[in-house]
């Protein structure tokens, strides 16, 4: 129905303005030719003018009535109005209910576009195996357990019996973390789920504020946030 009227209304709008611009051109017409016709006739001499005359006069008065009185003109060019008017409303005035429940719709099948951070919090329990190996990605531990050494002392060394290389490791911005967690970095999944699945890490985030803004993490795959779980595990 919709599209039907999205189609309709204008093509009315349009038949109607076309209608009454010809109504007034039909009767700009008329009275000019009716006014030649009287200049001219006032022009002979004779009664026979004068009678011609006369009865142009009255023609033209009754094609002005009839042009202002005709009852199909005045429908017309109410009819057109009414068109016009209802194109207008429906335009600018009328509230469209299904473009907002399209909307509405539309928004709840594809919320905002979810930030890094709560991309998953879950690590794939068997993850592929990473190729070639191991040692081939580099894993950052920082410490977030207020724990002194739990990063370095204690579960770097362990990341690194694991096969991975290791990047020096430090704090992370937070220092009271009671669970473990690995940072997962864009396109990076897989290794990601393979650290905490040899860490035992239950917990997968987004660089939610635990790395340090100005630590550069070129070439690194992944991050392990050591929390009092893995700390009190691992002790230093």
């Amino acid at each position: 129905m919709q599209k039907w009227l999205d189609l309709l209304t204008p093509s009315a709008a349009a038949v109607a303005t076309l209608v009454a611009l010809a109504l007034v051109v039909v009767a700009l017409r008329q009275g000019r030719a009716i006014r030649r016709l009287e200049e001219r006739v006032a022009d002979t001499d004779g009664a026979a003018a004068r009678i011609s005359l006369e009865r142009l006069q009255s023609l033209g008065r009754r094609a002005g009535d009839s042009t202002r009185m005709n009852p199909a003109s005045v429908a017309a060019v109410l009819i057109g109005a009414g068109v016009l008017g209802s194109a207008g409303w429906y335009f600018f005035m009328r509230d469209e209910p299904a473009a907002s429940a399209q909307q509405t719709t539309t928004t709840s099948r594809n919320p905002a576009v979810t930030p890094i951070r709560q991309v998953r919090t879950v690590p794939d329990p068997d993850p592929k195996a990473l190729v070639p190996n191991k040692a081939a990605f580099k894993i950052l531990v920082l410490n977030g357990s207020g724990v002194v050494g739990a990063a370095g002392s204690g579960v770097n060394p362990v990341v690194a019996s694991l096969g991975y290389a290791t990047a020096s490791p430090d704090n992370a911005t937070k220092s009271d973390m009671a669970q473990s967690v690995v940072v997962e970095l864009p396109g990076k999944g897989n290794v990601a789920d393979n650290i905490a699945k040899d860490l035992g890490i239950t917990k997968l985030m987004g660089q939610d504020g635990v790395v340090p803004a100005a630590y550069d993490l070129t070439g690194i795959d992944a991050i392990v946030v050591v929390g009092k779980d893995l700390a009190a595990k691992y002790r230093p």
